[in-house]
Order: structure tokens, then C-alpha cells, then sequence
């Protein structure tokens, strides 16, 4: 079972919010990144909706 699936939302959020500036932008990004990449794949695979 992965660590996530493990912790509440709310202990998540909490986790998160103890990151410094740095560390949030760069979840932030990688984050972003992983969305675009599932709705660019999902466009290809004819999976989007709009």
C-alpha cells in the first residue's frame, strides 16, 4: 500500500503545509506536471472530457 493511501487528506495537507517555500513550488510543479501529463495522455486515448 503506498504511504499516501495510508494518511488522511488533512494529514496531508498538514505535511504540505510544512514545506518551505522551495519545497512547496517544487511539489507544486511536479504535481502540475503529472496532471498534464494524465490529460495529454487521456486526449490521446480519447479518454478527455471537455
Amino acid at each position: 500500500m503506498k504511504l499516501l493511501e495510508k494518511i488522511s487528506f488533512s494529514q496531508i495537507i498538514n505535511i504540505v503545509n510544512q514545506l518551505d517555500e522551495d519545497k512547496e513550488k517544487g511539489l507544486i510543479k511536479i504535481i502540475n506536471s503529472m496532471l498534464t501529463k494524465k490529460c495529454i495522455k487521456d486526449l490521446l486515448d480519447g479518454k478527455a472530457k471537455f
